[in-house]
């Protein structure tokens, strides 16, 4: 038989190495298995707070959604009423309208020099001096017209001089450009 003092020394050696194979057991555990399990189940987390913060971000924009559907048909809309460029064989109508225009207003003197077409990058461009007498409120109701005609047209120089500063007459001397489609 073993004596009981080799017994207890033989005991306590076992215990000492099942110790430090639980610790190690321990250790490998933490270190393979839990670990990775935790810092998996944190990016999950992270994962689904953002996915929550996207939905969020997207119920905010589907709220919107009606109201930007409403503008893109009212833009929709207001580019079919926009102004188109005529073809380049329109120029005389625009004259013709001009002249119906300033009849309306009760302009007198009126006179209308076309210049030299001019080829920009993406369409053409007619400058056309006008020079004509009328009230300061007809003048000003044509040129109101004239910007509400449904073509491009810009107002390149406006000068108004006094004709008679008794009966309100002005004399007006107006350079202005259409624009119209390129025929390349």
């Amino acid at each position: 038989m073993i004596p009981l003092r080799q017994q207890t020394l033989w005991i306590r050696r076992l215990q000492k190495a099942l110790a430090g194979v639980s610790v190690c057991g321990l250790a490998a555990f933490y270190f393979v298995a839990y670990r990775p399990s935790m810092q998996r189940q944190n990016e999950l987390r992270l994962a689904i707070a953002a996915a929550d913060a996207s939905i969020g971000r997207n119920q905010e924009a589907a709220r919107d959604l009606d109201a930007i559907k409403t503008d893109v048909r009212r833009l929709g809309e207001k580019i079919l009423r926009s102004r188109q460029l005529p073809p380049q064989e329109d120029q005389p109508k625009f004259i013709r309208e001009i002249q119906e225009l300033s009849h309306g207003v009760s302009l007198q003197k009126f006179d209308y020099k076309p210049q030299k077409n001019r080829q920009l990058e993406l369409c053409g461009e007619l400058p056309i001096d006008l020079t004509f007498v009328g009230s300061f409120p007809d003048v000003a109701a044509f040129l109101r017209q004239a910007e509400e005609m449904p073509r491009m047209l810009r107002t390149r120089k406006l000068h108004l001089s006094s004709k008679n500063g008794k009966t309100g007459d002005v004399d007006v001397k107006l350079s202005m450009s259409i624009f119209y489609a390129d025929a390349k």
